[in-house]
């Protein structure tokens, strides 16, 4: 599956949550739930199920809850894609 996958394929969005927690578990467990909560919660990403976030969007909310650290967890990412 690629990176650029598609956000309304229930594979994918499955996929692209599990590579998320996976890229934030270098914060630990409970550090990286919490930065999915915030992400669902306050960023209304969608993860999951279809129609899921798209890479941009939870790009964009990483940028803004953790500045340029985002990149480094958007390409673990896109590295658990792959």
């Amino acid at each position: 599956m690629s990176a650029s996958g598609d956000s309304g394929d229930d594979g994918y969005c499955i996929a692209l949550e599990r590579a998320l927690r996976q890229a934030a578990s270098i914060f630990g467990d409970q550090a990286a739930e919490a930065l999915i909560l915030a992400l669902k919660e306050r960023y209304n990403i969608r993860l999951g199920q279809a129609p899921c976030s798209s890479i941009e969007e939870i790009t964009a909310a990483l940028a803004d809850i953790s500045g340029p650290g985002a990149d480094i967890l958007i390409s673990r990412v896109r590295s658990f894609l792959r």
